[in-house]
Order: C-alpha cells, then sequence, then structure tokens
C-alpha cells in the first residue's frame, strides 16, 4: 500500500500533536519527521528525550499520522574520521527512536561533494562504507531499515553507485530513498525515461520511500525548483511504476506550501487512481 505524506519542517515548527493534525486535515497520511527541524524546542540532538518520543507516539495515535521516514541527515562520507565519527554516533543514538515511533525507514543522505573540496568520490565512498560498516550491525540488531538517498551532486550520486553500495554492504537493512529530482540532471532531463529505467530495474524493490516534487530548466538550461504544474518530471511514468511495486511505502511532497497542501495533495492522489 502507498501511503501519502510531507515533510514534516515543511509546515514549520511545532508540537507534534499540532503539527501532525495540520497535516492530517490536509489529507496526508505520513510524514518524514526531522525532529531537530519540526518540533518546537528541538534544536540540538540531544535536546531529544524520551518525553519527545512519547509526545510524538501520542500525536501519531490521536491523529493517524504515520512516520514513514525518522529523518536524521548525517554526513557519513566525510573523509575527516572524527569528524564523520561524530555524525555517526547522532545517527545511532537516533535509531531507537526509530524503532519506538515505528518509522518504516530511518534516512539521511550521503554528503554533498562541493562539502569536500578537491576530495575524491572514490575517496568519500569508502568513507561512506567506513559508516554504514558501523551503523548497519546496530540497525540490523534492533530491526531498523535504513535508507540513503541518492543525490547527483552527492557522494552516492548515481542508481548505479547506490546499487553497487547496496550489494557491497549486504544487509537487508540497507535501503533508499527515491527522489526523482534529485537525481535528475539538466543534461539527462531530455531522456529522463531511461534514468527512471536504471533506478527501477536497478532498485526498484529496494525502496523505502520517495520524495516528491518540482522542477524545470531555466533560460540558461539550469534546473531550477518549480510547481507541479511547471515540471518536467515524467510523473505518469514514475508512478506507473510504483504503484507495481510489491512493497509498501509512502511518496512524500517534499518542500510543500501549507497554503497549496490540498491542491498537491488532489494532484498525487490523482496520479495514485
Amino acid at each position: 500500500m502507498i501511503k501519502l505524506g510531507v515533510r514534516g519542517h515543511d509546515y514549520g515548527k511545532n508540537s507534534p500533536e499540532s503539527l501532525f493534525q495540520k497535516i492530517r486535515e490536509d489529507g496526508f497520511e505520513s510524514v518524514q519527521l526531522a525532529l531537530k527541524k519540526a518540533i518546537a524546542g528541538i534544536d540540538q540532538f540531544r535536546d531529544i528525550t524520551p518525553q519527545t518520543i512519547a509526545d510524538v507516539q501520542s500525536a501519531c495515535k490521536k491523529t493517524g499520522i504515520h512516520i514513514a521516514v525518522l529523518g536524521v541527515y548525517i554526513d557519513p562520507s566525510l573523509v575527516d574520521d572524527a569528524l564523520r565519527e561524530k555524525n555517526v554516533a547522532e545517527f545511532i543514538g537516533s535509531l531507537p527512536f526509530a524503532k519506538s515511533l515505528n518509522a518504516d525507514c530511518i534516512g539521511t543522505e550521503t554528503t554533498q561533494m562541493s562539502r569536500q573540496p578537491g576530495t575524491a568520490r572514490k575517496d568519500a565512498l569508502s568513507a561512506l562504507y567506513r559508516s554504514l560498516w558501523k551503523i548497519m550491525p546496530e540497525a540490523e540488531n534492533r530491526g531498523v531499515t535504513v535508507a540513503i538517498e541518492p543525490v547527483a551532486s552527492h557522494t552516492v550520486n548515481t542508481p548505479e553507485c547506490a546499487a553497487e553500495v547496496l550489494k557491497t554492504i549486504a544487509s537487508p537493512n540497507l535501503k533508499v530513498i527515491f527522489d526523482p529530482v534529485n537525481v535528475l540532471t539538466a543534461e539527462e532531463a531530455p531522456r529522463q525515461e531511461a534514468l527512471w529505467d536504471r533506478f527501477f530495474n536497478l532498485l526498484g524493490d529496494k525502496i523505502a520511500a520517495v520524495h516528491i516534487k518540482g522542477i524545470r530548466l531555466d533560460s540558461q538550461n539550469q534546473l531550477v525548483r518549480s510547481g507541479f504544474e511547471d515540471s518536467i518530471v515524467h510523473y505518469e511514468t514514475i508512478f506507473s511504476v510504483l504503484k507495481s511495486l510489491p512493497q509498501d511505502f509512502s511518496i512524500l511532497r517534499e518542500g510543500i506550501q501549507p497554503q497549496h497542501a490540498k491542491e498537491d495533495f488532489r494532484f498525487l492522489s490523482g496520479l495514485l487512481a
């Protein structure tokens, strides 16, 4: 079954119940929850307490909102091992939260290459492997799914790279978050159908969650964010395959403007019909 959801912090910071109630009123059933970005009073990892988790659990029960992704966005591919280990420690420390909240997965990107000027991708990937080899045994022990998000400008930048990471780590608890816009480049935009074929052929059954948003080409042939109505993404192709996948997951509207939430919900519901 596919649920439609949003990123919680696109609605601003609030108490869990107030935040989830508004999201539910707009028609959505699930949420990507980044505690530090979405919950009032939580600014750092150390601010998260058992009461925070209890409040989120209560809000889920009252509103019927499901946690699709616990967003713990770290930099797991830093070649500076001391900094990378701090990131890894926060991620591992968040695994119990994902379990307690019954989240479908705990998700992260894999570090933007521009954050490490002069670093070769192979070295960033080596750092990522060191992080995952530490994270995944902990995730497996807790029964938590970890999902990495391929992004064209990040360490894991293509479907092939993501597939190789999953093959190398070889953990049943390691999956991917699929964001079509984030793997699309201006060069591939005219032939994007081939990119979607590659992603689904390599990773379709490994998708734990989907991010969906709009993008268009500007006058300089650069990709810029847009609403769904101006987007060049071939949503019908993507959704036709997503609907055929055997696993349950959520499709999360990223970058939603709450004042337009209901019309976005209608657009996405139409694609799922």
